[in-house]
Order: structure tokens, then C-alpha cells, then sequence
């Protein structure tokens, strides 16, 4: 964030409890000097973005969020855009997908996928062949559904399980096939129709291949997988 848009940050935080505690002048203007004394903390914070001791706060769009630009919705559309256009740089396209799993890390955002049509671009993921994009992908997948029985359905609607297996089973990548076991995961806890479609494609024979990974990491995961479905 620059310290233009800083500086546009802290004024707008000025402003705004300069209305909320009725301390602007009559003409509408607002005491600045006044109101930075009262919220010294504005000034600090600031200093740490600038100093980049936050790197929390550098996104920009972080200033049209908070001052009432783009609303969440907005950005999901955005980033998923950005993710699969394929003539952007593999570097862009990650961010993108790092941006959207954050914002869909909330379960309104995360049901929002299916309101807004974004299952099939995003599942369209699931077949690049770039190793990056499709970690990412499966990523995005196991966040969105952590947790969330209604994102659970709309995703097994759309029969995401065989390129989950597939990514689990054949990748070179281990990354890959650490996020598939995550996504894998996070579909089939809790959720017996995933757990019959799981069945109905072999999946058990992936798991049991996967209980043979060189990752002791991803044989953990299996393994704790593989308890939690013979315990629900």
C-alpha cells in the first residue's frame, strides 16, 4: 500500500469518527488534528505498513474494502478471473488463487461460490497442467468445503471426486497430492453421499496407494482420513 493511499486510509478513519462522535465543524470539515489525537494508534499502524512490518495490510485492495469500494462478492469474481485466464503469468494467477482462498475462508463467501456460478471455472482448474495452479486449485477446493456441508454439496454436484483421486494417485508433484488428500478430505468427513460416490469411483484402492507415498506428511494424512471414515 503506498503512502498516498495511506495517508487516504488514516483521513478516512479521521472522518469517519469524526461523524460517528458529531466532532466535524458546522461547515462539514473535520478537525483533524483533533481526531489524530484521539486515535494515535492510526498514525502507528501506519508507520508499520510503510516500514513493512505489516504485511497484513499491504494488499491494495484493502483501501477500497475498507472505505466502501468493492465488496467481497466483487473481489472473489475478480480473483477467479485472474486465476484462470491463462494469459496471465503462473505468478499472478497463484496470488489469485491465494486472494480468493482467503476471502472464500469465510462460510457465507464459501456458499457464495455456488450463488455465483464459480464452481465450473474453478473445478476447470483441476485439469491444468500447471503444477502450481492446480495445487492452488486444490487448495481452494478443501477451503471452501472445510467444514461446510451446504459448499459440500454444491461441490459433489458437480463430481469434482475422480480429478481429486487422480491429482492423489498420478501427480509427480508432492504438493498436488498433499492438497488432494486436504480436498479429499474436506469432502468426504461428515458426508455420506461423498462417501458412496468415493465407493462407486475405487477409493479406497487411491488410499491405499497413498498409504505408500514417499511423504511421510501425506501417509499421515491418509491415515488419519482413513480412521475418521471408519468412525463416522
Amino acid at each position: 500500500m503506498s503512502e498516498r493511499n495511506l495517508d487516504q486510509l488514516l483521513k478516512w478513519s479521521i472522518a469517519a469518527q469524526g461523524e460517528g462522535n458529531g466532532t466535524g465543524a458546522g461547515n462539514g470539515s473535520i478537525d483533524a488534528q483533533a481526531l489524530a489525537a484521539q486515535q494515535p494508534g492510526m498514525k502507528e499502524i501506519a508507520a508499520e505498513v510503510a516500514a513493512g512490518k505489516r504485511p497484513d495490510l499491504q494488499d491494495p485492495g484493502l483501501l477500497d474494502a475498507l472505505m466502501g469500494g468493492k465488496s467481497e462478492a466483487q473481489m472473489m469474481k475478480e480473483e477467479l478471473a485472474v486465476a484462470c485466464d491463462e494469459q496471465r503469468s503462473t505468478e499472478d494467477r497463484c496470488i489469485a488463487l491465494d486472494n480468493f482462498e482467503m476471502l472464500i475462508e469465510s462460510i457465507d463467501n464459501a456458499n457464495n461460490i455456488k450463488n455465483m456460478g464459480m464452481w465450473p471455472p474453478l473445478l476447470s482448474l483441476l485439469a491444468s497442467k500447471v503444477p502450481a495452479i492446480l495445487s492452488g486449485a486444490l487448495w481452494v477446493v478443501g477451503t471452501a468445503i472445510q467444514n461446510n456441508d451446504k459448499a459440500q454439496m454444491a461441490l459433489l454436484s458437480h463430481k469434482p471426486l475422480q480429478a481429486i483421486l487422480d491429482s492423489l494417485s498420478t501427480s509427480e508433484a508432492e504438493a498436488i497430492r498433499s492438497k488432494a488428500a486436504y480436498a479429499l478430505s474436506a469432502l468426504l468427513k461428515h458426508n455420506p453421499p461423498a462417501v458412496v460416490a468415493f465407493d462407486e469411483l475405487d477409493g479406497w484402492q487411491a488410499l491405499r496407494g497413498a498409504l505408500e507415498d514417499p511423504s511421510i506428511a501425506i501417509r499421515r494424512k491418509v491415515v488419519f482420513l482413513i480412521n475418521t471414515l471408519l468412525l463416522q
